[in-house]
């Protein structure tokens, strides 16, 4: 690195005697360097996404990860995880499910209740969805050096940590 490089970076960070109010700023701003990167990467999907991907919309990509990391859930708790309304979730199951991808099943305790889970196709789907999007990381990310990797892992293990505290702290619901 260049000695305008390393100056350059020291005049990003926070002096040490700067509030944690700057610190916290600071690292936002940086974080919004994810949601480009996240650009990149959807350049990189793009660019040779399976047929069958392709015809998806982000709607049904997120209900088949959700359905994929629950197994079964409600309509209605499908919903919740995919941020939107039950009419929206019904449609886009009707779509996946003339697809092959996903069943529905009326709960015969409640008539009211539709249990929602994925076939083995739209399990094998997940997985090919899941493998192009690592590919289409990995490739935006090769440039970076084996540190810049590790201290991405320390960083998002840091994170991760949040999220998981404030998952264990919301109280469960109650909703049928």
């Amino acid at each position: 690195m260049t000695d305008a490089a390393v100056r350059e970076q020291l005049a990003k960070r926070p002096a040490a005697t700067e509030d944690r109010a700057e610190l916290l700023r600071q690292t936002v701003r940086q974080m919004m360097v994810g949601l480009r990167m996240m650009k990149l990467v959807t350049k990189q999907l793009t660019a040779d996404v399976p047929r069958e991907v392709a015809q998806m919309g982000e709607g049904q990509y997120h209900a088949v990860h959700a359905l994929f990391e629950h197994e079964r859930l409600k309509a209605g708790e499908l919903a919740e995880r995919c941020h939107v309304s039950e009419p929206t979730i019904s449609k886009m199951l009707k779509g996946l499910e003339h697809g092959g991808l996903v069943e529905r099943q009326t709960d015969p305790a409640n008539r009211r209740v539709v249990w929602v889970s994925l076939t083995p196709r739209g399990r094998a789907l997940h997985d090919q969805m899941i493998a192009h999007f690592e590919s289409a990381l990995v490739r935006v990310m090769d440039g970076l050096s084996d540190d810049q990797l590790r201290d991405l892992i320390a960083a998002f293990g840091h994170l991760a940590q949040l999220v998981e505290g404030d998952e264990r702290r919301r109280p469960p619901k109650t909703r049928d």
